[in-house]
């Protein structure tokens, strides 16, 4: 994720299926959902990570399909990594082995 030409810190994304529920009760619905972590390349300059579910779904695909990420009122602009730099972030900055 970039704020203007500075790299501001790495945007990771999954899909899970929710299952939404009415007042503590039967299932009403599954819903895929995404949920989205952020780690700051510079640490001081923000928490380390947060991690949230995007309700309005449709809405955060719009946002990434333009290569933009909105996030405290500060719009990022992304660039997406594939292949050998994909796998190193993965590992490097989340913890997570890349399949």
């Amino acid at each position: 994720m970039y704020l203007g030409d500075r790299l501001e810190g790495y945007l990771y994304l999954d899909a899970q299926v929710w299952q939404l529920t009415e007042a503590g009760r039967a299932v009403a619905e599954e819903r895929e959902m995404l949920e989205w972590m952020v780690v700051w390349e510079s640490p001081g300059e923000g928490p380390p990570y947060r991690d949230d579910v995007a309700y309005d779904t449709e809405g955060l695909l719009e946002e990434l399909d333009a290569d933009r990420f909105l996030l405290r009122a500060r719009g990022y602009v992304l660039v997406w990594v594939t292949g050998e730099e994909r796998r190193e972030i993965l590992q490097r900055r989340f913890g997570i082995e890349p399949t």
